[in-house]
């Protein structure tokens, strides 16, 4: 073997010991643009998190004739382990903060993340407020006709299903990861005045009052005292027995800020004053009329997967788009995949004639049976 054998042969085994062997494959990616970065917090713990931190704490080699050998990118893991470079290009430009996984995408995600964005800015600064948007639940899940409500409290429709299912947790109980016994949790996604949660407070009263219950309702930037300044004005109006039923119970209700993917990180105040996380912890989460204007359904639809417990059940009112800004055909596509990709997440559960589609992670716990 001649000098340059020799030193090819040691490079070889120099190359070995600083990377590992390889599959005939270099290891190393060499000089070209730098990749958009990616955090890999923000991918969770999947495997492919994993590689992602892994890849991001190592550091750049330097080979002894002194030019620099960068190692694989958190960014080029994740795309080599199946995420989708739109939903890294959207993290890139700030449409998105973290990853779902395992989730299929209508085309075009990245300008559909951008829609929806400026939608939201633009919301929480000029405030939300809809017509009919008063969270008021009257057709049942079987799409039972609505019944005359007699007196602002009573229960009607799917606010009896909500009850019925919240009363079965309530009597099984619910666990921390430690073991130690929590509230049950409940969340009206999009709620905006949240009536039908006020009316479960009233319904629940000591059972939140004794810490057992916790009712939470969510909207991009609704203020509940703005519907209160409605009262008598016309647009947006809320009747006095409205305003009162309010009134009596907002106390016992939580109103917070967040979309789909916000209300992962979102929080609750405990009876014991502790905070606690919703993302994976939300055992019944309801919607209607919410999300049927979203522009990026095929990721909000796996982000409220993701918030449910290992017990949780939602109950989605939005089985198709509403008209909306964008791409009527692309935001329907996008929910359909969202469905699919919430149905990777809970199993789907049959519920004959369907106003709402039922999702549940342990179907045991969904009560669908007839009122």
């Amino acid at each position: 073997m001649g000098p340059m054998g020799i030193v090819g042969g040691l490079g070889v085994r120099l190359q070995r010991l600083i990377f590992g062997e390889t599959s005939g494959s270099n290891p190393v990616e060499r000089s070209g643009p730098p990749a958009p970065d990616v955090d890999p917090a923000a991918l969770g713990s999947s495997p492919v998190a994993r590689q992602a931190r892994a890849a991001a704490a190592e550091r750049t080699v330097h080979s002894g004739g002194g030019k620099a050998l960068g190692l694989r990118s958190p960014q080029m893991l994740a795309v080599r382990h199946g995420v989708p470079r739109e939903l890294l290009r959207a993290q890139k430009e700030g449409h998105l903060t973290r990853i779902p996984e395992g989730v299929r995408l209508a085309p075009k995600f990245n300008e559909r993340a951008r829609q929806a964005a400026e939608y939201k800015a633009s919301v929480r600064e000029q405030g939300e407020m809809w017509k009919v948007g008063y969270g008021d639940y009257e057709l049942d899940v079987l799409a039972a006709p609505p019944e005359r409500r007699r007196d602002p409290f009573q229960l009607l429709g799917m606010e009896r299903r909500l009850a019925r299912q919240l009363e079965g947790m309530l009597e099984r109980g619910r666990q921390g990861p430690d073991g130690a016994p929590r509230p049950v949790v409940a969340v009206d996604f999009g709620g905006m005045y949240g009536l039908t949660f006020l009316r479960l407070a009233a319904h629940f009263a000591d059972r939140i009052d004794r810490g057992e219950l916790v009712l939470a309702v969510s909207n991009l930037g609704f203020r509940l005292d703005d519907a209160l300044a409605s009262v008598g004005k016309g647009l947006n109006e809320l009747s006095k027995s409205e305003a009162e039923v309010i009134e009596a119970q907002r106390h016992r209700v939580q109103y917070l800020h967040a979309d789909a993917e916000e209300l992962l990180d979102a929080q609750v105040t405990l009876p014991n004053g502790e905070p606690l996380t919703l993302g994976g912890n939300v055992d019944v989460l309801h919607e209607d009329m919410a999300i049927c204007h979203g522009h990026r359904n095929d990721v909000d639809l796996a982000f409220l997967g993701d918030a449910l417990s290992d017990k949780g059940v939602c109950f989605l009112g939005s089985t198709s788009t509403h008209f909306g800004r964008g791409d009527e055909a692309l935001r329907k596509e996008a929910h359909q995949r969202g469905m699919e990709n919430l149905a990777a997440r809970a199993t789907r559960v049959p519920v004959g004639r369907e106003k709402y589609a039922v999702f549940a992670r342990d179907t045991r716990e969904a009560d669908v049976a007839p009122l």
